[in-house]
């Protein structure tokens, strides 16, 4: 596959990206989760960029309560399946909308990923 044909491949999920994350059943978010499956670990991702992710990945200490558990948990946990759903789409398309304006474009991209990744888990276990 070419270069051009792999950028258009970010701006089109792929069959395999919208079946996969099947929560992302509205033109809003599939097009936010294949651009982020298809970056990393992939020939536009570097070796160190997944690794940064996998470090990312882990909940960080300063948002964890006694349990270990951060807000996305707790909002798991409290809010309706609908409520969470909509916090989620909200989180992940803020982080889109700023790709690049706040933090560098694959950490934005790694945020975007780690609350995807926390989402799928948690629609699995519903």
């Amino acid at each position: 596959m070419n270069i051009r044909d792999q950028m258009e491949e970010l701006k089109h999920p792929s069959e395999r990206a919208i079946k996969q994350w099947g929560v992302a059943e509205d033109e809003f978010l599939a097009p936010e989760i294949g651009m982020v499956e298809n970056f990393l670990g992939s020939p536009f991702s570097t070796p160190e960029e997944d690794e940064a992710f996998a470090a990312i990945e882990k909940k960080q200490e300063r948002y964890q309560d006694a349990q270990g558990e951060d807000w996305i948990d707790e909002c798991a946990r409290t809010f309706t399946p609908e409520e969470f759903r909509g916090a989620m789409r909200f989180t992940i398309g803020k982080y889109n909308r700023r790709m690049g304006k706040k933090d560098d474009l694959v950490k934005e991209i790694e945020k975007m990923r780690d609350y995807c990744q926390r989402w799928l888990e948690v629609e699995e276990g519903r």
